[in-house]
């Protein structure tokens, strides 16, 4: 009996772990393609780029310069739409007098591929390699900036290089948690125990660290940004805004604006 529930524990394991490998693309990955608003729409100069990342996949970007701007803000956006659902963010960041550097992950926009977490980290050190070394934006000026799912790439990125700073906005612990607050009968830390752990990019991170979280939000929970702040090694700053996951950088935008700029200051 013993080794039958030996064998039966390793099938199940092996199971989960091939269940979850092959279907998390099919409900944390929502991606599209059309390009609905450009920058300069929004009055904002800019310039469309692809970028060469791993395994010969093209990935679409946008830089969009302020006038005099002293940092570079690049944005790793979360999992659903495309860069142009980013434009209001990108608009509120331009006025602030920061250039903003967004990028679609592999399979989204008009990138090529599709997306996995290895190949969006891939896509974001791409980005940071053309941003830094082909445009020649010094790091220290570069602020690493990641929202929701692309906090933990943000995460990742910082960890190997050295930003001015790493921003996570309304952004998990790990994805095994979240899962498990919305689905409690899912078993997310035998399946996703290794899936996007923001928390251990955290152990490698060197750069001033600001998180950003809501308590209204219900996608992804305020603890999770408590947990964030928590194993950031600093310096580090936690702001605690207003609103909804989606809708609470807008509705706070002073709060965040303000707040962005004295954390700045502070940890120069």
């Amino acid at each position: 009996m013993p080794i039958v529930k030996r064998n039966l524990t390793i099938i199940v394991l092996g199971f989960c772990i091939a269940v979850s490998t092959s279907c998390v693309s099919t409900w944390l990955y929502f991606p599209t393609s059309e390009i609905r608003h450009t920058p300069d729409e929004a009055g904002m100069p800019y310039e469309d780029l692809y970028i060469q990342s791993t395994g010969g996949i093209r990935i679409n970007a946008w830089w969009v310069p302020a006038r005099d701007a002293r940092y570079t803000i690049l944005l790793c956006h979360g999992n659903g739409g495309n860069i142009s659902h980013r434009i209001g963010k990108i608009e509120i960041l331009h006025g602030q007098g920061f250039n903003v550097f967004i990028f679609d992950y592999r399979g989204y926009g008009r990138s090529d591929g599709t997306p996995s977490e290895q190949g969006l980290y891939d896509d974001a050190a791409c980005a940071w390699k053309h941003l830094t070394v082909v445009m020649k934006h010094p790091p220290s000026s570069v602020i690493v900036w990641g929202t929701s799912l692309g906090g933990s790439v943000a995460a990742r990125l910082a960890s190997t290089t050295a930003p001015r700073a790493l921003v996570l906005e309304s952004a998990f612990h790990s994805l095994a948690e979240v899962t498990h607050h919305h689905m409690p009968i899912y078993p997310q830390r035998l399946c996703l125990n290794n899936v996007y752990n923001t928390y251990r990019s955290l152990e490698n991170v060197r750069s001033p660290v600001l998180v950003i979280h809501s308590r209204e939000d219900t996608t992804i929970p305020y603890d999770q940004g408590l947990r964030l702040f928590e194993a950031a090694p600093g310096p580090k700053r936690f702001m605690e805004i207003l609103g909804s996951h989606n809708k609470g950088f807008f509705d706070s935008r002073e709060t965040v604006c303000a707040g962005l700029w004295d954390f700045l200051r502070s940890t120069r």
